[in-house]
C-alpha cells in the first residue's frame, strides 16, 4: 500500500515542477507586434512570402484529421472521418437547425414539397454550379 503512495507522490511533485517551470518561462524575445494593421489578415507562405488572404487558384488542401476516411461516397460508409471529409467537399439539399431540429432551405434546395409519403419535390437554386463549370439542373 506505501509504495502506490510513494509513486503517487512523485507524480504529483513532478506535475507540479513541470507547471512551475512553464509558468516561469522567459517571453522577453516574443515580439507581440508583427506590424499588422488592424483587420488585415496576412499569412507566411512556405516561400516566407506574406499571402495577401486573397484566393488563389491550385495548390494543396490539407487538413488534419483523426483517422482516415474509407470512402468520399456518402452511401459507402457511416464512419466518422469519411463524413467530416464529405462535408468539407459536398452540398447538401436541406440542412437542419441543430437546436429546432426544423428543416431549413440553406443548401442547393431553394424550397422543397412533400405531395405523399413517397415524394419529395426540390426547387433548385438557380447559378448554382459545379467545380468543372458546368449547372446543376435536376437531370444530374
Amino acid at each position: 500500500m506505501k509504495r502506490y503512495k510513494r509513486t503517487g507522490y512523485f507524480v504529483g511533485t513532478a506535475l507540479a515542477t513541470s507547471l512551475l517551470l512553464a509558468a516561469c518561462t522567459d517571453d522577453s524575445d516574443v515580439d507581440g507586434d508583427n506590424g499588422e494593421t488592424e483587420g488585415e489578415e496576412t499569412e507566411e507562405t512556405e516561400d516566407g512570402e506574406e499571402a495577401s488572404g486573397e484566393p488563389q487558384e491550385g495548390g494543396d488542401f490539407m487538413m488534419s484529421m483523426p483517422g482516415e476516411p474509407v470512402t468520399m461516397d456518402p452511401h459507402g460508409s457511416n464512419d466518422n472521418p469519411s463524413a467530416q471529409a464529405r462535408t468539407l467537399m459536398y452540398e447538401t439539399l436541406v440542412t437542419q437547425n441543430p437546436e429546432t431540429l426544423e428543416v431549413e432551405t440553406e443548401g442547393l434546395a431553394e424550397s422543397y414539397d412533400q405531395p405523399d409519403d413517397n415524394t419529395w419535390v426540390f426547387e433548385l437554386h438557380e447559378g448554382v454550379h459545379f467545380h468543372n463549370g458546368e449547372e446543376l439542373t435536376a437531370d444530374g
